[in-house]
């Protein structure tokens, strides 16, 4: 009888092969863990509370980030983020209502821009991976499906948040025992910003910087409307009403050489806009301070308050709750 002999090629495969199963083994293992034990925690609204004193509720882009202070607005918190537009709104306050029942009032900013095609645009940018890494977790199948291509930032989240891959581990440990250990703050969640008190003033009341970024496109044409904003919108409308929240929608003060060159077709969008908003929930409130008078020491830039204007914009809204 003859031994056959492995050549030492052969037993490097083999023992690649065992070490590339064992490998996969432990990554899967950790991935059910992961998902099991760690996101499901993190990403429960179950433990996604909200401070006891909180009422109110402020979301929306950076209008809102600078312009409500929420120290000077009782019961307030401040999670609103950068360029937020209606769409990652909306699954925020329906996470934020699924767990906090004393919510009584939710604030967002209702500005002309944030209707337009530019904003619907940006959904599928290169630059908004870092708004899909923030929100992923968030997103029904639906949202999921609206703006997401099958490129690799989705495969990468998709891994994380559907199998457990611990990609990001670390950072989820850390939110996950302060969870257990009742230190958890909102604001360490991604999709939480939080208020901005900026000095400074605007040093050119009108660059045209944020004109365009609203309403032109490349051409320096007018963009048409968003019908996904437009939808998003009306689907918070719709969700406040169900959950019994006060929906109070605010234009901020904008600088008037801004508010001047206001096209007239984004004028009667709003407009019509808010009509329908007010059919699908008639409990909305609106206020529009957007040619609120203020100041040029007042405004940080054409769009934005400072901390001169937030804090007498902020005790206007705080006397109208």
């Amino acid at each position: 009888m003859h031994l056959k002999i492995r050549s030492p090629e052969s037993n490097q495969i083999i023992k690649v092969t065992i070490f590339l199963f064992l490998g996969l083994l432990l990554l899967a293992v950790l991935s059910l863990v992961n998902k099991q034990v760690v996101l499901k925690t993190v990403y429960n609204p179950e433990y996604f509370r909200l401070p006891d004193h909180v009422e109110t509720v402020i979301t929306g882009a950076s209008d809102m980030q600078f312009g409500l202070n929420p120290e000077l607005i009782k019961n307030s918190c401040n999670i609103a983020r950068p360029a937020e537009d209606y769409f990652y709104v909306y699954y925020k306050i329906k996470f934020l209502l699924n767990s906090n029942n004393r919510i009584k009032n939710i604030i967002t900013g209702y500005n002309l821009g944030g209707l337009s095609k530019n904003r619907e645009d940006d959904l599928y940018d290169h630059q908004s991976a870092q708004f899909h890494k923030c929100y992923f977790m968030l997103l029904d199948k639906y949202g999921v499906d609206k703006i997401y291509r099958r490129n690799k930032d989705f495969y990468f989240f998709y891994a994380k948040y559907c199998f457990g891959v611990p990609l990001e581990l670390r950072q989820e440990l850390s939110l996950w025992s302060d969870i257990l250990f009742k230190k958890a703050s909102i604001y360490q969640y991604p999709f939480c910003g939080r208020f901005m008190n900026r000095k400074g003033q605007v040093a050119r009341p009108f660059r045209g910087v944020y004109f365009r970024n609203a309403f032109l496109g490349k051409d320096n044409q007018l963009v048409p409307k968003s019908k996904i904003m437009i939808e998003y919108i009306e689907k918070i409308a719709q969700l406040c009403k169900e959950k019994g929240v006060n929906l109070i929608l605010i234009s901020t003060p904008v600088h008037h050489s801004l508010t001047e060159r206001f096209p007239s077709y984004y004028l009667q969008l709003g407009y019509q806009t808010m009509q329908k908003l007010k059919e699908i929930n008639p409990q909305i409130k609106y206020y529009d301070f957007s040619t609120y008078t203020l100041s040029d020491d007042c405004f940080l830039d054409e769009a934005h308050l400072n901390s001169k204007g937030n804090n007498l914009f902020s005790k206007e809204i705080n006397k109208l709750l």
